[in-house]
């Protein structure tokens, strides 16, 4: 017999506070305005079901994730997994300091103004991937695939239509679906490859007037760091007029670093491209250049970090291993003090941790130059390598300490805490510990911390791109980079 009990009168936080609730949907907008986490409404009388798909049986996430599942009889986990969604990754626009947050925008679901039937499309299977991959459901997985070639049909009338094409459900449909594309990782990663190619595109239409409101600033920005990463990371060279808007490229440091990260992608690109080329020897005197543009960046990246405001700097706090104990695969063994991120958390550690990738990239392809010159080159002027593997090591080791902040077993204020980890933290480590990865694969012990953080996002936060960055074939580390042909392997 079911026993729902009365439907409750306010979300969880504001019966709590007791303070008056308008029962928005998905989140209430008091916690919206307070920048906390509205994890929605709950009946009265709950009864907890216990099939064994609402946990996930795995010794490391036992307890951690799939535990808080206890709904009513009479919920469904397609009726879960929207609220699901947001509570594990949306950050609300309205937080102080991170302009639009992460996939801020969707807080404008409910405006049937703003949202079309390829946006709902796109988040419907988002959230059935999500679920799906955390509970182990096979039919929902089914109803996600269904749900993502619904929006891509979708997406594909909208570009025909320039008015289409021009709202922001558009672009947002494409944020979301960049993000299904991550979460289900399946064959799948050519497509998203491809999709950056219609992001540009959907930039340049939109034109100047994308930047008049706080949600198209906000769909801009996430698109273009979406971007930024992508041509950082595979050595793409940046398009001639893909650039951070002025009037977006101040302010908060998300906003100041992106000039430094784009003149970064353009000398990766550049030096990577010149040692790739086997029709013809790279010019020695660029190369040299290009050892000097290193410098440059390097020293505009530490001005950065210097001028970083006090409200954005993270704290670095000590954890003793007794307290490791409930998820000891978040802690690398050789450190004993980690980072944690006062001022709007994992926003704020996806910037710090840019900072240290773009440092490890430009450091690298710096490495690969000297020894291009030690095997090819005489050339008594082109210091030796050590200071740049420092860099990279000290950069690896500083992504490596953000990682239990990020899997939330230390909060802001530096309290070791064992919630359930967000799925947003993993997300946002993806990248970063792929470079540290790829870019430090002669240190075993990094290589091994790695592994299994990548293997706890895959089974325990559902996202299945954490298997596929592990099934990646290694990239040659510098140091055993004796012969210009074995640089295709970076």
């Amino acid at each position: 017999m079911s026993l729902p009990g009365r439907p409750a009168r306010a979300c969880v936080e504001c019966r709590v506070k007791k303070v008056k609730c308008d029962q928005r949907v998905p989140q209430c907008r008091r916690c919206v305005k307070k920048g906390l986490k509205c994890i929605g409404y709950k009946t009265e009388t709950q009864l907890t079901r216990h099939e064994p798909s609402f946990v996930v049986f795995n010794q490391v996430t036992d307890n951690l994730v799939g535990a808080p599942f206890s709904p009513s009889l009479q919920c469904t986990f397609e009726e879960m997994a929207i609220p699901r969604f947001f509570a594990d990754y949306i950050i609300p626009g309205t937080v102080p300091g991170v302009p639009g947050g992460f996939l801020g925008f969707l807080e404008d679901i409910s405006n049937p103004k703003f949202a079309t039937t390829c946006l709902l499309e796109a988040l419907t299977a988002a959230s059935y991937a999500s679920l799906a991959n955390q509970i182990r459901d096979e039919r929902l997985k089914v109803k996600a695939r269904k749900a993502y070639g619904s929006c891509l049909a979708l997406l594909n009338q909208a570009l025909r239509t320039p008015t289409e094409a021009k709202k922001d459900a558009t672009l947002g449909a494409m944020a979301i679906i960049a993000l299904y594309e991550i979460i289900m990782s399946e064959e799948l990663m050519g497509l998203w490859d491809c999709h950056y190619n219609g992001r540009l595109l959907l930039l340049k239409i939109r034109g100047p007037s994308q930047l008049k409101t706080a949600r198209g600033q906000n769909l801009y920005r996430g698109i273009y760091f979406q971007m930024q990463l992508a041509y950082l990371g595979k050595y793409w060279y940046p398009p001639v007029d893909f650039s951070f808007p002025e009037e977006l490229a101040t302010g908060s440091p998300d906003r100041t670093i992106t000039k430094i990260v784009d003149r970064a992608a353009k000398t990766c690109a550049t030096g990577m491209s010149m040692l790739r080329d086997h029709t013809q020897s790279p010019d020695p005197s660029r190369l040299r250049t290009l050892l000097q543009e290193v410098w440059e960046i390097e020293a505009l990246l530490l001005q950065w970090r210097h001028d970083a405001s006090i409200e954005w700097a993270y704290q670095t706090v000590f954890v003793s291993h007794k307290n490791r104990r409930a998820l000891p695969i978040a802690f690398p063994s050789w450190l004993d003090e980690f980072h944690v991120y006062p001022m709007c958390g994992h926003r704020t550690a996806l910037i710090w941790n840019l900072f240290r990738s773009t440092r490890i990239l430009i450091h690298h392809i710096a490495i690969c130059i000297i020894l291009y010159f030690e095997t090819f080159v005489s050339d008594d002027h082109v210091p030796p390598h050590a200071t740049h593997l420092d860099v990279i090591r000290t950069s690896s080791d500083e992504i490596c300490a953000s990682v239990p902040f990020s899997l939330g077993q230390v909060n802001s204020s530096g309290t070791v805490k064992n919630p359930q980890p967000r799925p947003l933290g993993g997300y946002f480590l993806l990248w970063p510990l792929h470079l540290v990865r790829t870019r430090c694969a002669d240190d075993r012990r990094k290589v091994s911390f790695i592994n299994g953080v990548l293997s706890f996002i895959n089974d325990g936060l559902g996202i299945s791109h954490g298997k596929r960055i592990l099934d990646y074939r290694m990239s040659t580390p510098p140091s055993a980079i004796p012969l210009l042909r074995q640089i295709d392997s970076v």
